[in-house]
């Protein structure tokens, strides 16, 4: 989050504005992402997806959703989400627009490290 805000708002002279300075863009492989004992032995997640998106917190938040976790439950998620809250954000699929709720009916069976089981949707598969 802090690198985002200094990123996006950060003036020439390191100080940080009220209105954005740049647009940023990121681009998500996460085609075969990783899951339990990650980052450094993680088993491997076939989540099958590319992100592009000029707001990277959102990005953080889709993939989150699709691995299951509650972002309600994980503090700097609920921040990232209050931070891009006056933005319209849209998700497309395909070239159809979607919204959260629909990727989350895509979420993949993860399984989490012993220490986050506690932030895992509890959805049916």
């Amino acid at each position: 989050m802090d690198l985002n805000l200094v990123a996006t708002y950060a003036t020439r002279d390191g100080k940080l504005s009220d209105e954005p300075q740049r647009l940023l863009y990121s681009l998500c492989d996460g085609i075969i992402g990783g899951q339990k004992d990650g980052p450094l032995t993680p088993e491997p997640l076939p989540l099958g997806v590319l992100m592009f998106t000029n707001d990277s917190s959102w990005c953080d938040i889709t993939a989150a959703v699709l691995m299951e976790m509650e972002i309600g439950r994980l503090p700097l998620l609920q921040a990232a989400e209050a931070f891009s809250s006056e933005r319209k954000i849209r998700f497309y699929l395909n070239n159809k627009e979607i919204n959260l709720s629909e990727i989350k009916h895509m979420s993949i069976e993860t399984k989490m490290p012993s220490g986050w089981v506690d932030y895992k949707n509890q959805i049916q598969h």
